[in-house]
């Protein structure tokens, strides 16, 4: 896939999780992947494509269903401040939640 073609499947993706949970509730900004690619304990960080905060039950079910059409890992997000190794972004071009 040329580098156009990765760039349009990822405005999808994010339009697509924006219809999801609303714009002010998922993220691709540098800063904010930065923040949700690290834990407090000893694990590598790695960067996730977008953070996304939903809230109800049917929001994280469209987000899975988002996550197995798109073959996008989904990386949950677990007590980061409290819990060390209880997540991380899977690879490149995966949520988290």
């Amino acid at each position: 896939m040329d580098t156009k073609s990765k760039k349009s499947e990822m405005m999808d993706i994010y339009s697509a999780l924006v219809d999801i949970v609303g714009k002010d509730r998922v993220s691709n900004s540098p800063e904010e992947r930065y923040i949700y690619s690290r834990d407090s304990g000893a694990q590598l960080p790695r960067t996730a494509d977008y953070v996304v905060m939903p809230r109800t039950v049917e929001e994280v079910r469209d987000i899975v269903l988002l996550a197995n059409k798109t073959k996008t890992p989904l990386c949950p997000l677990a007590g980061v401040l409290r819990f060390p190794l209880l997540w991380y972004p899977c690879r490149a071009g995966s949520f988290s939640t």
